[in-house]
């Protein structure tokens, strides 16, 4: 036996192993270049590591050798999934707006989406007279509202709106507040409208794709839009 974990290395703490009064140099230095290092957090960060070895027998200490781990970031793009596969209907000519999301799946495996953005085009066929919009509700728990060019969820400012107002494609910018709860909510707050009162009855394609903050992006998510009399 070369020797026993006594103290296991997890959770950030050290790990000591007591080697056994047979631990030849041969074994031990095989030991050492057996240690390994990993990471479990679900929040990834950028940055090095530095890693204190020392060798201890029974006359006293080697001098402590630092390692230094270099974490890199593997980004794992967002999803965004609608998880109902509804045609939304929009009358022609009545030019009130109507929602385009109601299920709808956002995960992100870093979960940081700040300085990231979510890009809402039509995807197909458009017209000026199209109008996209986040509609606002209110400052209370878990709804949206619309100050200006700020985005508010729960009454803290979570995004930025980048795209002009009663635009045909809608862009935003999340900041360091926005969470992937947040995401949702404002999803389903986004509306269409044409202002047309003889617009074609032309079927709408309206993407939508989310961007997290190392600019890993969801595949868009289409929702359609047919006109009806």
């Amino acid at each position: 036996m070369l020797g026993t974990i006594v103290a296991n290395g997890a959770n950030g703490a050290d790990l000591r192993i007591e080697l056994s009064e047979t631990a030849s140099l041969a074994r031990v230095q095989l030991l050492i270049r057996s240690l390994t290092y990993e990471h479990h957090s679900s929040i990834w960060y950028s940055g090095k590591r530095s890693v204190g070895l020392t060798l201890v027998d029974r006359w006293g200490a080697a001098a402590q050798k630092l390692i230094t781990i270099n974490n890199v970031i593997t980004n794992q793009a967002p999803t965004l999934r609608f998880t109902s596969g509804f045609v939304a209907k929009y009358t022609i000519g009545s030019r009130g707006y109507i929602g385009l999301v109601s299920g709808v799946d956002v995960a992100d495996r870093e979960n940081r989406i700040d300085g990231g953005a979510l890009n809402v085009r039509q995807a197909g066929f458009s017209e000026s007279t199209d109008q996209l919009r986040i509609a606002p509700q209110g400052d209370g728990i878990d709804q949206v509202n619309v100050v200006g060019n700020k985005i508010m969820v729960s009454g803290i400012e979570v995004a930025t709106l980048t795209s002009p107002l009663n635009a045909n494609y809608l862009s935003l910018r999340w900041n360091a507040f926005a969470k992937v709860t947040d995401v949702r909510l404002v999803l389903r707050r986004i509306q269409f409208r044409s202002i047309s009162l003889t617009t074609t009855s032309a079927s709408r394609f309206i993407g939508f794709t989310l961007v997290d903050a190392f600019d890993g992006a969801s595949v868009e998510a289409v929702r359609q839009v047919d006109f009806v009399p």
